[in-house]
């Protein structure tokens, strides 16, 4: 082993496998035991031991590379840094204010797709999707519970409405019809002799006569008729065509007659003879071509029967002549008075004793009787219907075995009665003198007279 020894200034010394560089001399100059030398293995061992291998250099740092130099030269801070520290998915989420937890805000966002499935806002909790708004609840129609519906709706198909079966006819099927069906289908009523036609003349102005047209309802305020007027029916009519006629306001004098054409006949009276007529407010006649251009029925007879009830409410003086008839309001000095209580049709004459009738019908009459003074045993009493003024058509005597302080007894008869036929109340007494007793109210009339149409 060579010693290296001082070189000179400037100069180059190598240092071999073999060298040592003496490190201390022994005083007594033994060279085995006292000098010590510095090897080039220890150093190279002493320096290894300092420094790593190009292995555990490679194994224990990350080698220089572009991206390294890249990223190194960025500006970062804490926030940026810490992305780096995120164990998940879900804990990076969070970092970015968009986990569960968090409420983020965005412009808009696709779901499942990259355009065709875009979430917009449209203003303060509504949203769009595709640029179509999304109702909220109250604008749409739930399939349950109670809803009011505006505005006008279109359907693509035909909607169906739960309906019970009415009729062996019916189709089955649950859609409504439409605005133009039902239209059409009142055109089909209508000219099959279903529906109506109206011809109204509620002011009173058409007092005249009418020519009546097939499937018309003829409305009319009579009230302001100078005369009686008549409704002819129609001369052409199919089978199943009606003709109506209304009394809007009635009239207390004249009449609206019906009859049939000439050569037809209504309810089996022939053409230009008088059916019926009438007068009476909300009277309603309808009527039917059973055979076409010649028979005509009365479908609905809506004809209002005239009633009137009489209580004579003022006594005639008690002088009458014995066994003789006498009208109560007749007598002399002090002339009896009847109270109309009711009179539908304006039939009652009550200052001669009397009930028109203003058409043809059978009339029931009613009538009683009570005296005003005492009869004695063995007289009679007695009242009577007369019929215009010509004939008794009922007559109710009553002789009574014992005297009687107030005799009383009623009676009733049914009548035909032609328009302008009457009956008037008659009273008479065996005794003469006996009066007849007069009532305050209808409810505790004394002496009455009534009379009611009876129609077949």
């Amino acid at each position: 082993m060579s010693k290296i020894r001082s070189a000179p200034a400037g100069a180059a010394a190598s240092f071999n496998d073999g060298d040592s560089i003496p490190m201390s001399r022994s005083p007594y100059n033994d060279p085995a035991t006292t000098n010590f030398y510095l090897t080039r293995a220890v150093m190279k061992a002493y320096f290894d031991s300092l420094y790593l291998t190009p292995a555990e250099g490679d194994a224990a740092y990350q080698p220089l590379d572009a991206d390294l130099t890249a990223i190194a030269a960025l500006a970062t801070d804490a926030f940026g840094r810490s992305v780096l520290t995120q164990a998940t998915a879900a804990a990076l989420a969070t970092l970015a204010g968009v986990g569960t937890g968090d409420s983020p805000q965005f412009t808009a966002v696709n779901i499942g797709h990259a355009t065709d499935t875009t979430i917009t806002r449209v203003s303060a909790g509504v949203i769009a999707v595709e640029g179509k708004t999304v109702p909220d609840d109250a604008a749409v129609v739930h399939d349950t519970g109670d809803e009011t519906i505006a505005g006008v709706k279109t359907f693509s198909s035909d909607p169906l409405i739960p309906d019970e079966v009415y009729g062996v006819g019916w189709n089955g099927s649950l859609e409504p019809p439409t605005k133009n069906a039902v239209y059409d289908k009142i055109e089909t009523i209508s000219s099959s002799g279903e529906g109506w036609t109206l011809d109204v003349d509620v002011g009173g102005t058409a007092d005249a006569a009418i020519a009546a047209a097939v499937n018309t309802m003829y409305v009319r305020d009579i009230s302001g008729f100078s005369a009686d007027r008549t409704l002819t029916l129609p001369t052409t009519a199919a089978v199943g065509d009606r003709v109506g006629l209304m009394i809007e306001t009635g009239d207390a004098t004249y009449e609206l007659l019906i009859t049939a054409a000439a050569s037809d006949t209504l309810n089996g009276v022939a053409g230009g003879t008088e059916w019926s007529r009438l007068f009476i407010t909300g009277e309603v006649v309808i009527m039917r071509c059973v055979e076409a251009n010649t028979t005509w029925v009365v479908e609905q007879d809506g004809r209002i029967p005239c009633k009137v009830f009489l209580r004579l409410s003022t006594a005639p003086t008690a002088n009458e002549t014995a066994g003789t008839y006498q009208y109560p309001t007749a007598v002399s000095p002090t002339p009896g008075a009847w109270t109309a209580d009711q009179d539908v049709g304006n039939c009652a004459v009550v200052a001669s004793d009397k009930i028109v009738a203003r058409r043809a019908a059978t009339w029931s009459f009613e009538g009683s009787y009570r005296g005003g003074n005492a009869i004695s045993a063995g007289k009679y009493t007695g009242f009577a219907f007369e019929k215009n003024d010509t004939v008794r058509v009922g007559y109710v005597p009553v002789t009574y075995t014992t005297a009687a302080s107030f005799p009383a007894y009623g009676g009733h008869v049914k009548i035909p009665q032609a328009v302008d036929d009457y009956i008037r109340y008659q009273y008479r007494s065996e005794e003469g003198s006996r009066g007849l007793t007069s009532s305050s109210t209808e409810f505790t009339a004394s002496v009455l007279f009534s009379g009611v149409e009876i129609f077949p």
